[in-house]
């Protein structure tokens, strides 16, 4: 009986001691989860604002770009030869940009005209006017940057800066474009680690991949 009634008393102050120790460790344990989820939402919003003002430095080349040929075509005469030669040296040594071009206010295929630094002729009825870029440039106050795409000839993705050109009257005279090589913002985003693990990709506006290791998946 003695030993029936201590056997009860040990378990039951085991059993007391054991919920005592669980109750504090799930104590323990959701105040620590607590801590490290501030701590990891701290670190991601430290290193989401870094990337930000890493985009924004891979930006002002391009716009810098666009604003020095922007100056030249408004101050100079509307010469092919003169224009391409200067297209190619702005983009020499330039890596990062693939493609220079000014197109005209009338369609290619009616008469107008499209020049770029790799002198690249259009087909007969290609119509500048009615490319995504172009409409992009035209509309906007200052620029646009168009949605990254794949390009076909390079397979690696661009995007496009535009925006448009008036003449000395204030006419509009077409837009110019610079084609900008994405390959390089992996090495922007692809170190961005919110945990040891983690990994990070920059995302278009519709959810497809701009940047990711596994190149089949960009734009997917």
């Amino acid at each position: 009986m003695k030993n029936s009634l201590k056997l009860k008393l040990i378990l039951g102050t085991s059993l007391v001691v054991a919920l005592s120790v669980l109750v504090i460790s799930i104590s323990v344990i959701l105040i620590q989860y607590k801590n490290e989820t501030a701590m990891t939402n701290e670190t991601a919003t430290v290193k989401v604002s870094q990337a930000a003002s890493d985009l924004n430095l891979f930006l002002q080349k391009p716009i810098s770009i666009v604003n020095t040929v922007s100056h030249y075509l408004k101050t100079h005469e509307i010469d092919q030869d003169q224009i391409e030669e200067f297209f190619e040296k702005v983009l020499a040594n330039e890596g990062n940009f693939s493609e220079l071009y000014f197109a005209s206010s009338l369609p290619y295929k009616d008469g107008g005209f499209f020049y770029a630094n790799d002198r690249w002729t259009p087909p007969a009825d290609y119509d500048q006017t009615t490319r995504a870029w172009y409409k992009a440039g035209q509309a906007a106050v200052t620029y646009a940057i168009s949605d990254p795409y794949l390009d076909s000839v390079t397979n690696s993705m661009v995007s496009a800066l535009s925006t448009k050109i008036t003449d000395v009257s204030g006419s509009f005279a077409g837009v110019v474009g610079l084609d900008i090589s994405l390959k390089n913002l992996d090495t922007i985003v692809s170190p961005i680690k919110i945990s040891r693990s983690g990994r990070s990709y920059l995302l278009d506006k519709n959810g497809n991949y701009v940047t990711n290791s596994d190149t089949s998946r960009l734009m997917n």
